[in-house]
């Protein structure tokens, strides 16, 4: 067994002066209460050590954080996931004002996951491979996907009337092996797409899909246009070399962010659509340190991002046992420093 290094995180002050109204460096605009951040850093990267049962000496007892979604219209407004062992609660807070408001109560759902969250506050979720809707008060909770086929990346589009998805559909399905699609709130096909078309991990934009398409064998990144149903290539990924796509996320009106994974190295770039320059904007290369999904603010003139992160800390120098933390991660993505939102609820 290795010799590990304890982790070390810096902590600094994150520049916002304690006045009643502060300018923050984050949006530039009047706060009043803005969320605490402290800056954020591995101090060491170090493999896992599992033992015969593929199990990790854990102490789970500690919040965590994920899945931040910015509000389409509200600028600085987001929602999240915190997380207590058979504990699932969705809050929402701002950036600039800090306050937090308790929503839907995910417990009662097995394996939850938060997909996305519309202009009436009404939530998409995923439960054992099935959709959901729920208001972010938790009422109106119902079931959209109904079968035994498995539905991922969930979003609302079409200002709110349809949802696009991809769904990995079983043998006796027309779409069998998988297809992206957009369907109604009662879980209609409304429009399948062509093969090869969509991934589940998308983004919407001003009725466009943000995801692949494979063309005579080679993928590439583009949109589809929910008007005209067409996808429109933008640029042929390099070959992958064992990584796979990881994500793709609307930066703003003229570039876009996309992921690859591969193992523990993962990746995020910035590309412009208008030149294709591709510019590397995150890289991680530790077992025990990774990276979630990343959220934009709808108002398109910010240079940082929300993600959530995670990293496996020891107890102590000395110690076998580990400690996984969850951050909600505030990133800039020219300077690439990372803040965590010090939330405390």
């Amino acid at each position: 067994m290795k010799k590990f290094l304890p982790i070390c995180i810096l902590v600094l002050l994150f520049s916002c002066k304690n006045d009643d109204e502060i300018i923050c460096d984050y949006n530039n605009i009047p706060c009043e209460n803005p969320i605490p951040q402290t800056i954020f850093e591995v101090d060491t990267c170090f493999d896992l050590s599992y033992d015969v049962f593929g199990n990790l000496p854990l102490v789970t007892d500690y919040t965590r954080y994920f899945s931040p979604i910015f509000h389409p219209e509200i600028k600085d407004e987001f929602i999240f996931l915190a997380y207590k062992p058979n504990d699932w609660r969705v809050y929402k807070t701002s950036l600039c004002n800090e306050f937090f408001e308790l929503g839907f109560d995910m417990s009662m759902l097995p394996n939850p996951t938060l997909s996305d969250w519309n202009n009436e506050e009404r939530l998409l979720l995923r439960s054992n491979f099935k959709i959901w809707k729920v208001d972010f008060n938790g009422d109106n909770l119902t079931q959209i996907t109904t079968d035994n086929n498995q539905y991922y990346g969930a979003k609302w589009c079409m200002n709110d009337t349809l949802i696009y998805c991809y769904g990995i559909f079983n043998q006796s399905s027309p779409y069998y092996p998988s297809r992206s699609f957009l369907m109604n709130e009662q879980g209609d096909f409304i429009h399948v797409f062509s093969e090869g078309i969509g991934s589940p991990v998308s983004d919407v934009f001003d009725d466009k899909i943000l995801t692949t398409s494979r063309i005579d064998g080679v993928d590439n990144i583009g949109y589809i246009d929910l008007i005209s149903k067409d996808f429109i290539s933008i640029y042929e990924i390099p070959e992958l070399n064992g990584y796979f796509m990881g994500g793709f996320k609307w930066l703003d009106y003229e570039n876009i962010l996309y992921a690859k994974n591969k193992n523990d190295h993962q990746q995020i770039f910035k590309l412009n659509l208008n030149t294709l320059e591709s510019t590397l904007v995150a890289d991680k290369d530790c077992e025990n340190y990774s990276f979630g999904t990343i959220t934009t603010s709808p108002s398109f003139d910010n240079k940082n991002v929300l993600t959530f992160q995670s990293e496996y800390q020891f107890l102590s120098p000395t110690s076998d046992s580990l400690m996984l933390n969850f951050y909600l991660i505030n990133k800039n993505l020219e300077t690439g420093e990372e803040y965590i939102l010090d939330i405390n609820l």
